[in-house]
């Protein structure tokens, strides 16, 4: 046999052996096709209004911290903690238990509110807002979410720079 055969015979052996791993001896992963939606979506909740009282304020190392952070708010924030009361009756054990603690109000997007937001809403500890809970009742959302009138917690204008 010449060396032109024994390389003919080389390149048909590997292209047989490759042909045989495709046609099944080898394991293929198989895509996976998911569905298509909204994430934790569509959700339902029912409304409890009420009122939320300011039971603290304090600067913290934590809230502080937010000036320093790249693409945050770019000053440092405050802790603002209000308790919740409605004169509604609360039917779910957990949610009730939401109502019996204090909580944290921070920014829609997570930030935590500055001095000049304070001073703009006139926030101080004892201060009393309309708020509502909305406690949800179908769904894999947040289960309690705090909304205030205004969408006070969407303005976001500390973090723009001064002109």
């Amino acid at each position: 046999m010449n060396t032109k055969g024994i390389c003919v015979g080389l390149i048909a052996g590997i292209l047989w052996m490759s042909g045989a791993f495709a046609q099944g001896e080898a394991p293929v992963a198989t895509p996976t096709v998911r569905a298509k939606g909204t994430v934790g979506g569509p959700c339902e909740y029912v409304d409890y209004p009420g009122t939320a009282t300011v039971t603290r304020m304090t600067s913290t190392d934590q809230s502080r911290r937010q000036a320093l952070t790249p693409g945050g708010a770019g000053y440092p924030g405050v802790e603002i903690w209000f308790s919740f009361k409605t004169a509604a009756r609360i039917s779910q054990d957990w949610a009730r238990k939401v109502v019996d603690r204090e909580h944290l109000f921070r920014l829609a997007n997570s930030w935590y509110p500055g001095e000049r937001y304070i001073d703009k809403y006139g926030i101080k500890v004892g201060n009393i807002y309309p708020c509502t809970l909305r406690i949800i009742t179908r769904g894999t959302c947040t289960p309690a979410i705090f909304k205030f009138p205004g969408d006070k917690d969407r303005d976001y204008f500390e973090s723009r720079q001064e002109e």
